[in-house]
């Protein structure tokens, strides 16, 4: 929902026992996420707290003006962080098929 990227963020920082997350996902083993097959869940979440807390600073609106899709949902969000970075040349595009 439009404001699942903040639960993002705060799964990120804190750990919440009361959601079985007894840690912090910033604080996650590589070994872990790969042991409970969250690899790609965790690598999501990662890009999308790392691109708020570094690039950001944390700024919710400045985050929201650049990136509008977050009030549409992860998916949406994911697609223009991935954009971005295309554009800045931060990754690679993938080839077609």
């Amino acid at each position: 929902g439009p404001e699942g990227w903040k639960q993002i963020i705060h799964d990120w920082e804190h750990a919440d026992p009361n959601r079985h997350h007894h840690y912090a996902l910033r604080d996650w083993k590589t070994e872990w996420a790969k042991a409970t097959k969250l690899a790609s869940n965790y690598n999501k979440c990662k890009l999308i707290a790392t691109e708020f807390i570094e690039e950001f600073e944390c700024d919710e609106e400045k985050f929201k003006l650049a990136y509008p899709s977050c009030k549409k949902g992860i998916k949406q969000l994911l697609h223009e962080i991935r954009k971005s970075h295309q554009d800045r040349g931060l990754i690679k595009q993938r080839r077609g098929k």
